[in-house]
């Protein structure tokens, strides 16, 4: 015969003389020395001799092919516990044996928070189960012996008040309360709790209170706050959940493993970044909160153990004070908060993303395509953006960057256009055609086109703006930092087929600026920067492509003052001139 793996407890409540309650846990376990089971009773009070009645009775489940077999009990000589079997497995339990040990009376010296035997008994030999447990009132309560005239269970009859008093220690009124957070600390206000068929609402403090409810072995809590899906919820968490699977920068707090486990599975995997792009891309709306016990999230992975399989329920085993942690499903950088004024984790980039457009003039009913392009790309790792198209109609819009996977786009009504792009191959970096190798020299990069056919006259930015809704217009750098991004309509050449050389940006500058032109085909270009003495300090010479182009200058390389740059080409020579402060 072995040994059961682990304690059974199973509570009784005594009422005494006052009402205040009193409580005896019951406990059921194995003696390997003996051989035999043993009931141990263990109350909350401290009393001598006290009288516990007779009819009292402690039940036992065996399974069925136990067959009904009457049970020896022993215990001391004034404390007599007799097995009312045999009794036969219910109808409602067709596989269980049921024996009910009774008491004749008898008085007990109890003192509180220690163990008291009660009996103990022994099954027959070479009998090798271990389904042994103890009835428990609040689920078994329903379940009656064969002629359905006495209720089973576990109760006390005290001789004195003349009255049969139980009630199971896992199920008892009692107030619960405790705070829900989010995952920086900061109290979550207006989150529905649920027990049973009670509901409360966490106050401005984050904190909760049940008064006097029913709280059972199991309490299933359910947490509720509704939220937008997309809330916090951006390309920069697509680079962050990236840079975790490709193990270039795996997560370091517990709760961006919660945030990026979208499918609910216990672990983090490229099924989850196929979830948050279509959260991204609007296409599901499964991304709310996940309350999970704040002593759950003490380690990174230490969720994963307990994990419940409901996003907003969970089950806690009996416990009166509990504090939540909410955690915002999707939003892996963390950048969601209730209050404004709470921090974050973003941190703004040094840098910025610029896509140039030629603002040409359109004229009405012909057909336009619109270049969108940028020399800032080998900076980027991801960008998003809203486009509207305002008095023009939208005939195609093209991916023009067909060797680099990862950009969405998608048309909605009212002239929107949703564009995101991601490099999937975030650990290899991003390669672009034609990379000029001069030092210096930025290529232009085509990231989408636009056809479209104008209602009206007028510049090309009288028809395009850039706007926050319904996804935020914003890049980000290589480090997944975020980046402002805007839109630069540059004007055409004076003369078509010819140079155009624009003012450096920014200017003044203190340690970088960015020289741009515009060549109407492809050719070499040179770059000569004077002082204002007339002293030659740099020259870069390069292969321009056709359309815009970009020499970036560090200050450093050219000295403090004013400097004049002459751009020379095949199309002609321009010249302007710059400040440099540092």
């Amino acid at each position: 015969m072995k040994s059961l793996s682990n304690l059974l407890f199973f509570g009784l409540l005594l009422l005494g003389f006052t009402s205040n309650a009193q409580n005896v846990d019951l406990s059921l376990r194995f003696n390997v020395n003996s051989a035999s089971y043993e009931i141990y009773a263990k109350p909350d009070f401290t009393k001598s001799e006290f009288l516990m009645g007779a009819g009292s009775q402690v039940t036992v489940i065996l399974p069925a092919d136990f067959q009904d077999q009457p049970l020896i009990t022993t215990s001391s000589l004034e404390h007599k516990w007799i097995d009312q079997s045999p009794i036969y497995a219910p109808s409602e339990q067709p596989k269980s044996d049921f024996h009910t040990f009774v008491l004749q009376g008898g008085t007990f010296n109890f003192r509180a928070n220690e163990e008291t035997q009660l009996f103990n008994f022994a099954l027959p030999l070479n009998y090798d189960h271990k389904e042994v447990r103890l009835f428990v009132n609040e689920v078994d309560q329903n379940i009656r012996n064969g002629n359905g005239t006495k209720k089973l269970g576990n109760y006390i009859a005290n001789d004195v008040s003349l009255t049969d008093f139980y009630r199971s220690n896992y199920a008892i009124n009692k107030d619960i309360k405790g705070y829900i957070k989010d995952w920086r600390g900061y109290p979550m206000e207006g989150v529905v709790i649920t027990v049973g068929n009670k509901s409360v609402e966490a106050l401005y403090d984050g904190r909760f209170e049940f008064m006097d409810i029913l709280v059972a072995e199991k309490t299933i809590y359910d947490l509720q706050k509704t939220i937008d899906a997309k809330a916090g919820i951006s390309t920069a968490d697509l680079i962050r959940l990236q840079q975790h699977l490709a193990g270039e920068k795996l997560f370091d707090q517990a709760y961006q493993w919660v945030a990026a486990d979208l499918d609910n599975s216990g672990r983090v995997t490229y099924a989850d970044l196929a979830i948050l792009k279509q959260v991204i891309n609007g296409e599901i709306q499964e991304a709310g909160w996940r309350f999970l016990p704040t002593d759950w999230l003490k380690s990174p992975t230490d969720y994963q153990k307990r994990l419940p399989t409901s996003i907003t329920k969970l089950i806690a085993e009996r416990v009166y004070s509990l504090d939540f942690t909410g955690i915002k499903m999707g939003d892996i950088d963390g950048s969601y908060t209730l209050d404004p004024q709470t921090p974050t984790n973003i941190f703004p980039s040094a840098k910025a993303l610029t896509i140039n457009l030629l603002n040409e003039e359109l004229k009405a009913g012909e057909n336009y395509i619109i270049p969108f392009s940028t020399n800032d790309f080998s900076n980027l790792s991801a960008y998003q953006l809203t486009l509207e198209i305002e008095h023009a109609s939208i005939t195609q819009l093209e991916n023009t960057f067909k060797k680099l996977p990862g950009l969405s786009l998608k048309q909605l009504p009212k002239g929107l256009i949703v564009a995101n792009w991601l490099n999937d191959k975030i650990n290899k970096g991003v390669l672009v055609k034609n990379r000029a190798i001069e030092s210096g020299h930025l290529v232009e990069t085509a990231i989408l086109e636009l056809e479209i056919i104008p209602q009206k006259d007028g510049l090309l930015s009288d028809f395009i703006t850039l706007l926050d809704k319904p996804v935020r217009t914003e890049a980000y750098d290589t480090e997944g930092k975020v980046m402002p991004l805007q839109l630069l309509f540059r004007s055409p050449p004076k003369e078509e087929g010819k140079l155009e050389l624009y003012q450096n940006r920014p200017n003044p500058f203190l340690e970088i600026t960015e020289i741009s032109y515009f060549l109407p085909k492809s050719g070499p270009v040179t770059l000569t920067l004077t002082s204002e003495a007339g002293q030659v300090l740099k020259v870069l010479k390069s292969n321009g492509q056709k359309g815009f182009n970009a020499f970036s200058i560090a200050g450093e390389e050219v000295g403090k003052g004013l400097i004049y740059y002459k751009l020379e080409t095949e199309f002609g020579t321009e010249t302007k001139k710059m400040l440099h402060l540092n």
